[in-house]
Order: structure tokens, then C-alpha cells, then sequence
């Protein structure tokens, strides 16, 4: 993942492949220390886990389905914590519950110190909480119950619900909460002088009012300077300072890093 970090926000953007997209737990432990950044376990993409909490999943089924999420970053931690003691400047040796690394070396060497921080993400009020106790960055995401993107999922993003998650990561944090990151991903990003039409039209497609839309914490429409504006409105509003845009809007998004750069 491609990431700039200005002063009290991130914005970073995920590149696709094996090394830049970590969704299995034992892609992230091969993976680190080779990740510099973070390792990110978004749900409902954790291997772990089922790929979407469907609107019939049981409820012991999820209980049991955040269970293992949480015994697996456990787990994670352990192998972090085994490398921090380690000197990472030369081949590791590895033996406990959680892997078996003998004579491994991964390149490059981790920038963050003593271990790459842990995200963990999601829309439902059992991760978020779980999030808010154990992840460094918490990531707010749909709530993909339908299994697809479409209207139901964006409706549980709006500036209301995502008040409703942050509470939510509030009350699994307590007093660690002002320790935690948050994140999001703007996943409808259009930098444009004219955003009225396509506005519209993302609008009608996800049955929204157009104000709805506009402000909608996961889109992002208008001048570099509206969105410069609407990311600090939304910072002070929610606390996010971890802004996530797709590899299709990098090119456009770099004159908005740069303006935020020092502010």
C-alpha cells in the first residue's frame, strides 16, 4: 500500500496483491516483518472468519465467528511479541503455539517499532467492540450482512451509524480508546469541479438524499479544496485522521495529500 501520513491524518492507498492485501491470518504471519505499515485484518475478510455475516447467520455462529478472530490476533501478538525479543537484523528462529519460523528472514526490515500495529475493522457492534479492545487502528467499514455492496450496506454508513460504530469501539476500548486510530475507507472518491451529476446518480443508486450523500463518511466528492475541508470537518466530527482511497483515485487524490501536508 502506497501511504502518506501529514500532520494528524493518513491517507493511504491499498494496492492489490499478495503483499499489499493481507486478508488471510497465515498470509499476514508470513507476511510480517516484510510489512511496514500495518497488518490489517478487515472484517468480514478474515480467514478465519466467514467472507460476510449473512442477514440468517445464528447468533452463536457469530459469537463463535468473533471468538476465533480474537483468538487468532492473539495469537498474531504472540508471534510479534517472539520477534520484538529478537534481533531483526539477522535470521529468525521461531518455535511457539502460534508458528514455527526456523532460519527466516524477511526483507524489508519493519519501519514501525517493537511490531507493525494491528487493524482490525468491520460494522457490526460485536467486531467494533472486539476491535476497541485489542486493534492499534480500528477501521470502519458496512455492515455487509446481504454479502453484496448495495444500498442495505450503505445505508449502515451514513454520519448517524457511523456515530453509532464509534460508540461502539468507545465502549470495547474504555480508557484506551485515546491510544486507537481510526480509519476509513472512502470508497467513492470523484476529486472533480462538477461533482453535482455523479452525486446524483450515487444518490438514487443507494436511495439517498443528495445531502446524505455528499456527506456520507465512506464518499468523497468535490474540489480539492471541498474534500480538504469535508476531511477536517469529518475529523473533528468522528476523530478519523486514517483516510483510505483506491488505487483509481491516487493520481487525482495527491494534490489533496499535499494541501493537508502540515495542517
Amino acid at each position: 500500500a502506497l501511504s502518506s501520513r501529514t500532520d494528524g491524518q493518513t491517507i493511504a492507498c491499498p494496492s492489490q496483491g499478495p503483499a499489499g492485501h493481507i486478508s488471510f491470518p497465515s498470509s499476514a504471519i508470513l507476511v510480517w516483518p516484510l510489512c511496514s505499515l500495518c497488518v490489517a485484518f478487515v472484517w468480514p475478510l478474515c480467514g478465519l472468519c466467514v467472507a460476510f455475516v449473512r442477514a440468517d447467520t445464528t447468533e452463536g455462529e457469530t459469537l463463535r465467528s468473533v471468538d476465533r478472530l480474537r483468538r487468532m490476533v492473539d495469537r498474531l501478538r504472540l508471534v510479534f511479541l517472539d520477534c520484538s525479543r529478537r534481533r531483526l537484523d539477522g535470521l529468525l528462529d521461531i518455535d511457539n503455539a502460534a508458528v514455527s519460523w526456523h532460519e527466516f528472514n524477511g526483507l524489508p526490515k519493519p519501519v514501525s517499532k517493537p511490531y507493525p500495529p494491528i487493524m482490525i475493522g468491520g460494522g457490526s457492534p460485536k467486531i467494533l467492540k472486539l476491535a476497541g479492545r485489542e486493534a492499534d487502528i480500528v477501521s470502519f467499514n458496512f455492515n455487509n450482512r446481504g454479502g453484496v455492496i448495495g444500498p442495505d450496506g450503505v445505508a449502515t454508513s451514513t454520519a448517524a451509524e457511523t456515530h453509532r460504530k464509534l460508540n461502539w469501539v468507545k465502549t470495547g476500548a474504555g480508557e484506551r480508546f485515546d491510544q486507537i486510530e481510526l480509519e476509513i475507507g472512502a470508497y467513492f472518491t470523484f476529486v472533480t469541479d462538477h461533482p453535482e451529476p455523479i452525486l446524483s446518480n450515487f444518490s438514487q443508486m443507494f436511495n439517498l438524499s443528495e445531502t446524505e450523500m455528499r456527506q456520507h463518511p465512506h464518499a468523497l466528492f468535490g474540489s480539492e479544496d471541498a474534500i480538504c475541508e469535508e476531511l477536517n470537518r469529518r475529523r473533528e466530527l468522528f476523530g478519523i485522521s486514517y483516510i483510505t482511497v483506491g488505487e483509481d483515485a491516487m493520481e487525482s487524490f495527491a494534490g489533496i495529500v499535499t494541501q493537508l501536508s502540515g495542517h
